[in-house]
């Protein structure tokens, strides 16, 4: 273990998720675990929470897994409650709830666009409203969500639930970062481009690429930025 988030305690929300081939939280969760944190491996599946959490303790690390829908509050304080029953503290808590819908503006259906928004943003609000004061009661800490460079730009195909969701969420980031920098508390989003894309760089973006830039803002080198969109797109939307 290297250490960078030695002695802290990371809830890591949809640690089993597989968006477009692409393992985000689960890369975040064993990259964590590998740099010392004790890590809560949060999934709507136990089974999925705990094959993230298995792969941390073969490590050497030590994880717990949890099972929850962080879109339903009464789940997602849940969530909450295990880490702090755990370990007694939250320092960093990442956010990786991640669904899109296929459909434009008039194609997209009413249910589908509400599962969008309950997954890829109110979850994230939940999560934050239940997290934040008890990282604030131990002194602070960082929150890394995950957005997407949909927030900003068109990914060429019509997913009107999926870009709006992320662009909504970019703010909420904002919002919070505002609200609670006082209380030493960061937060931060990770914005991945599209997976595949065939980017300037020459190198598409693998969940590894997005879980070292969460690193990176859950760190204590991260210490004095908050409420950033960090792209990480091989310079895709330099286009």
């Amino acid at each position: 273990m290297a250490g960078r988030l030695l002695g802290k305690v990371a809830v890591v929300v949809g640690a089993g998720i597989e968006h477009h081939g692409r393992s985000i939280g689960r890369a975040i969760a064993t990259l964590f675990g590998q740099e010392g944190a004790r890590v809560v491996c949060a999934d709507l599946s136990l089974p999925a929470a705990e094959a993230a959490a298995s792969l941390i303790r073969a490590e050497g690390g030590e994880a717990i897994a949890v099972a929850g829908d962080p879109a339903v509050q009464s789940e997602a304080r849940a969530i909450v409650a295990a880490a702090l029953d755990r370990f007694g503290r939250i320092d960093i808590l990442s956010n990786n709830s991640d669904l899109s819908s296929p459909g434009g503006v008039v194609d997209c259906l009413e249910e589908d666009w509400d599962r969008v928004m309950d997954v890829n943003l109110k979850g994230t609000f939940l999560m934050m409203k239940h997290a934040l004061p008890a990282m604030a009661e131990t002194g602070g800490g960082s929150i890394v969500n995950l957005s997407s460079t949909a927030a900003f730009r068109q990914f060429g195909r019509p997913d009107a639930g999926f870009h709006v969701s992320k662009a909504a969420l970019s703010q909420l980031t904002r919002t919070a970062a505002h609200e609670w920098a006082s209380r030493k508390i960061r937060v931060n989003a990770v914005l991945p481009g599209p997976p595949q894309a065939g980017t300037p760089l020459g190198r598409d973006c693998d969940a590894l690429d997005i879980a070292r830039a969460a690193l990176f803002l859950a760190s204590e080198e991260a210490r004095v930025i908050t409420g950033i969109e960090l792209v990480v797109d091989g310079g895709l939307s330099l286009a």
